[in-house]
C-alpha cells in the first residue's frame, strides 16, 4: 500500500465494502427512508477512523466497516420503528420485476406494484428488497435477518405468486 493516499486507501475500502454493507444497513433499517442518512454516516465515521488511526486500523476492513454499520444502526434507532416508509424512488425494485416479465417495465405499473409493496410487513418487504435487489440467497436473507428459511421462502413466494395474479398478464 505504498505510494496510495489515503483518499485512494479509502476508495479501495468503499468500493469493497459498499454493496454488502447497503445490504446489512437494508435489512436492519427500520425504515427505508433512513438507509442513506445510515449508509452515509458509516463511511463518513470510516474516514474519521483512517484519518486518524491510520492504515493499519484493522486487519479485515469489511468487518471493521460492518462494525461501524452496526454501530451508527443502533445509535439510529434509539426504539424499534415498526412502519416503513414509502419508497419514493419508482426504479427501486425494477430489478425484481424484470424476473416476472420484461414487458411489465413501465413506470405506471412499478408504482402500482411499490404501492402493493407497501401495504406488505416490514419483514417481507425485507426480503424481497435483498432477493431481488441484492441478489441474496434465501438462504444468505434467513441468517441475516434471523428467521427460519422456510419463513423467509413462505413470504417471498407469496407475495411473488400475488404480483403474478394481479399483474400478469396472459
Amino acid at each position: 500500500m505504498t505510494g496510495q493516499t489515503l483518499s485512494e486507501f479509502f476508495s479501495k475500502i468503499y468500493d469493497d465494502t459498499y454493496r454488502p454493507t447497503l445490504a446489512y444497513v437494508t435489512a436492519h433499517a427500520g425504515r427505508f427512508e433512513d438507509i442513506p442518512d445510515i449508509m452515509q454516516e458509516t463511511y463518513a465515521e470510516l474516514y474519521r477512523v483512517i484519518s486518524k488511526k491510520g492504515r493499519d486500523f484493522a486487519r479485515e476492513p469489511a468487518a471493521f466497516v460492518k462494525h461501524i454499520a452496526k454501530t451508527r444502526l443502533s445509535r439510529f434507532y434509539k426504539k424499534h420503528t415498526p412502519e416503513l416508509a414509502i419508497i419514493e424512488d419508482a426504479d427501486f425494485f425494477e430489478p425484481a420485476l424484470t424476473e416476472l416479465d420484461d414487458s411489465l417495465l413501465n413506470s405506471a405499473l412499478i408504482d402500482e406494484i411499490n404501492r402493493f409493496l407497501e401495504q406488505k410487513p416490514l419483514s417481507t418487504r425485507k426480503i424481497f428488497t435483498l432477493h431481488f435487489y441484492f441478489d441474496m440467497t434465501l438462504e444468505e436473507i434467513a441468517s441475516e435477518l434471523g428467521i427460519s428459511l422456510s419463513a423467509v421462502k413462505n413470504r417471498l413466494y407469496r407475495t411473488i405468486a400475488e404480483l403474478r395474479r394481479l399483474y400478469m398478464t396472459d
